[in-house]
């Protein structure tokens, strides 16, 4: 936690994690902060250390508000299975029914599915909580603290209402209570996203929240992070200077991860690692700093060149005299992780007839390749078919992931809606080592 001194102080003083003494929370507090700049880690951190009970939901693979109440259900469980906690629930919610024979087990699973609702999840909560108020009944075992990380995603699929629902519940509760002098217990909910979007900013403003930033990591912070990381606490102070000089040469991440700095530093070591590791007289330092000032600006050059060839997979198509790639990306040959990338697009989407026209014109592609220089093969007219397919591709393709990185409110049509949203696309591009940005960036 190098550098996130002031931003976990501030978390504890706005969610009252003090383990010393007790403090009441902020009903609802925001904690904000780019890629990679330690959120997750700091709040799991303060969690843990804290003697209150705490669920930390993870909401990047969460599409419904059902899988939200089933995660931190189990966690508030200490570990519970998922189906135990939705036993609990339902017979929480449906005590005055009847129960369903055991003997059907489909039907019951069936009921499962469907009982497990925000009135059920708070009475989980509020049973939970009598049971650990009866064992331990001090000022901070009355507190739960829910926190929801990479909580961007719900937005983006739609389930802005359950994050609405959620800063009630200290409402559901006094109103409960509403003839005692106090709550029994209240709760702390705890959001963490990468941006505050307007949709967010008005969802959680009635709630009066309070914000926490984390910012980015400054260069120095990066290289003590890097030296620690490595393995190079015995290497000499020339390594944190190299550290640092490496990170103005090389160009920021559009979203501000610095671990695509951290990929870079592990690719250029290799080549300095000695030098790092020797030890310099005080009178060879400033000639040995300007030769690895020297070195590291070359092969940085050589490093993006090869890399950006490598994105756009320029690497493997022959011939010379083609410019920068992505000035010819959209009208030539579409790499291999391209064509990855739009199957497994087309394959995630809910219209079958897309589906086989892409299939059937990936395995002519196939049966092309695999024919080779063939003698019953007409090289010019191949080459033709070729050109029109990847250019008919390129086109479909950036029509499907337009319509998918764009928010279904937008989209007035309902047959511009599928299955992949916008995280799908972004993952499986990175995953890939597809450049999706620039990509739709250019003209069709």
């Amino acid at each position: 936690m190098i550098g996130r001194e002031a931003p976990i102080a501030e978390l504890r003083r706005a969610a009252g994690l003090y383990t010393d003494v007790f403090e009441s929370p902020a009903p609802l507090v925001i904690i904000y902060g780019g890629a990679s700049t330690g959120k997750s880690v700091a709040v799991s951190q303060v969690l843990r250390t804290h003697p209150s009970p705490h669920s930390l939901v993870d909401c990047t693979a969460l599409y419904s508000a059902k899988e939200f109440y089933r995660e931190a259900l189990s966690q508030v469980h200490d570990g519970a299975s998922g189906s135990k906690v939705e036993d609990v629930t339902v017979i929480e919610t449906h005590s005055g029914k009847e129960r369903v024979n055991e003997s059907s087990k489909q039907s019951k699973d069936a009921a499962n599915c469907s009982s497990l609702n925000f009135l059920g999840f708070f009475k989980a909560l509020d049973k939970w909580m009598a049971h650990i108020r009866a064992k331990d009944d001090t000022k901070s075992r009355r507190v739960l603290y829910l926190a929801l990380d990479h909580v961007d995603k719900l937005l983006e699929r739609g389930l802005g209402a359950l994050l609405s629902c959620i800063c009630t519940i200290n409402e559901q509760i006094a109103y409960l209570n509403m003839f005692e002098d106090s709550p029994p217990w209240e709760i702390c909910v705890l959001l963490s996203t990468r941006g505050i979007s307007m949709d967010f900013d008005r969802l959680v403003m009635p709630f009066f929240p309070a914000y926490v930033h984390f910012p980015p990591y400054k260069p120095e912070e990066l290289a003590d992070i890097l030296i620690e990381q490595l393995g190079m606490k015995e290497a000499n102070d020339m390594f944190r200077t190299w550290l640092i000089h490496l990170h103005g040469l090389l160009p920021p991440a559009s979203d501000g991860d610095w671990l695509q700095f951290r990929a870079a530093v592990v690719h250029l070591l290799p080549d300095f690692r000695d030098l790092f590791l020797r030890r310099v007289q005080d009178s060879e330092v400033s000639k040995m700093k300007n030769k690895i000032e020297r070195d590291t600006k070359t092969l940085v050059q050589k490093f993006l060149q090869t890399r950006r060839k490598h994105l756009f997979g320029y690497h493997k198509m022959m011939g010379g005299g083609l410019g920068d790639p992505s000035e010819l990306i959209s009208c030539t040959n579409l790499s291999r992780n391209c064509l990855l990338l739009v199957l497994a697009g087309y394959l995630a989407s809910f219209n079958p007839q897309e589906t086989d026209r892409l299939l059937a014109i990936y395995l002519n592609l196939r049966v092309e390749a695999e024919a080779g220089s063939s003698a019953y093969i007409d090289e010019s007219r191949s080459s033709e078919t070729r050109e029109e397919t990847f250019t008919h591709l390129a086109i479909l393709v950036r029509m499907q992931l337009f319509q998918r990185t764009t928010a279904p409110h937008v989209l007035d049509n309902i047959k511009f809606r599928c299955l992949a949203d916008a995280r799908f696309v972004q993952e499986t591009a990175r995953y890939l080592s597809f450049p999706l940005d620039a990509y739709l960036n250019r003209a069709t």
